[in-house]
C-alpha cells in the first residue's frame, strides 16, 4: 500500500494499481490533492519569465508552437501549452480531446504512438491545439472538459493536457531558450499587431485573448505562424551572447 499524504483524511492506494495512479512516480506534482496542499501550480511560480512578464518556467522543455513539457527522472511527462499560447487564447470555453489513450495505453486510432490534439474553443472560435512529437500517450486531462479555464489560468498546473512516455527530447528547447523565444515572438507579434490589425506596436503586452478580437484570417495566419506544428514543429535553439546577453 502507499499512503497519500495530500489528501484530507488518510488514504491508501493499492500497489498493484500504482502504474494506473499518480502515486509511486513524478506524476503526482500534477495531482490536484498535492496542487491544492502547496496552494500553487508545479510551476507557476519561481519561474524565469520573458519579455513582459509572460512566465517561462526554467525547468521544463518547450517546442517551437509554444508547448511545454515535463519529463520526470523515470521517463514520464506531462505536456500543455505555454503562457503565451494561453494569452493569445484567453479564456478557454471548452475543451474536446481528439487523441484519447486505450487501456492498453495506445491512442483511440490504435497506434502505440501519437501525435495528441484537442481542438479548444476560446472567443467563440476553434483551434487544434498538436504536440509536434509522437509519444506513447497514457492519459488526457479530462478535468479540463468540466473546468476548460484551467488551460487559460493555469497553463503549467492543473491546465496539463497530455501525460505518457516515449518522447524523443533531444530538439526541444530550456527554459532559457525558450525564454530568448518568447522575447522574439513578443517583438514579431508587436509588428504583427501594426501590419495586420491596426493594433499600436508600443511593445506592450499582449492582450488577453487577442486571437477573438482579430479579423478570423488574420487569426489564422497568427495561429498558423506561431502556434501551430505545421509552419514549425521543432525550432532552432537560441544563443545568448554571454557578453551583452542579447541573442545571436
Amino acid at each position: 500500500m502507499q499512503y497519500c499524504s495530500a489528501a484530507p483524511v488518510p488514504q491508501y492506494v493499492p500497489w498493484s494499481e500504482a502504474s494506473v495512479s499518480r502515486c509511486g512516480s513524478g506524476a503526482f506534482h500534477y495531482c490536484d490533492l498535492f496542487l491544492d496542499m502547496t496552494q500553487a501550480g508545479t510551476h507557476r511560480t519561481g519561474g524565469q519569465e520573458a519579455e513582459d512578464a509572460v512566465p517561462v518556467p526554467p525547468a521544463l522543455l518547450y517546442t517551437g508552437n509554444h508547448m511545454w513539457l515535463d519529463q520526470s527522472e523515470d521517463g514520464f511527462f506531462h505536456a500543455g501549452i505555454d503562457a503565451l499560447f494561453a494569452r493569445l487564447l484567453g479564456p478557454v470555453e471548452r475543451v474536446d480531446f481528439i487523441t484519447l489513450p486505450s487501456s492498453q495505453g495506445q491512442s483511440h486510432q490504435g497506434q502505440g504512438k501519437c501525435l495528441p490534439s484537442a481542438v479548444v474553443r476560446a472567443g467563440g472560435a476553434d483551434w487544434q491545439i498538436v504536440f509536434p512529437l509522437q509519444m506513447n500517450l497514457s492519459a488526457c486531462n479530462l478535468m479540463l472538459r468540466s473546468d476548460p479555464m484551467r488551460l487559460s489560468t493555469d497553463p503549467y498546473g492543473r491546465g496539463w493536457m497530455f501525460s505518457g512516455a516515449g518522447v524523443d527530447i533531444s530538439g526541444l528547447m530550456t527554459g532559457e531558450q525558450a525564454a530568448l523565444t518568447t522575447q522574439e515572438d513578443m517583438r514579431r507579434l508587436s509588428e504583427f499587431a501594426q501590419a495586420r490589425s491596426g493594433y499600436s506596436a508600443d511593445g506592450g503586452l499582449i492582450e488577453t485573448g487577442w486571437l477573438a478580437k482579430l479579423r478570423r484570417e488574420d487569426a489564422l495566419v497568427l495561429f498558423n505562424d506561431f502556434l501551430s506544428p505545421a509552419a514549425r514543429v521543432l525550432r532552432p535553439r537560441p544563443e545568448a551572447d554571454v557578453r551583452t546577453g542579447e541573442r545571436r
